[in-house]
């Protein structure tokens, strides 16, 4: 399990399944982003 201080730093990492929610949420931005 990363530290949070490790979870930030890879904020940009697609992998991290510790977070599903925020998973989610990043990949609907990432769409969104793309949208506009």
């Amino acid at each position: 399990r990363k530290t949070l201080n490790a979870r930030n730093e890879s904020d940009n990492d697609d992998d991290d399944d510790d977070e599903p929610e925020l998973k989610v949420s990043k990949s609907q931005n990432r769409k969104r982003i793309a949208i506009l």
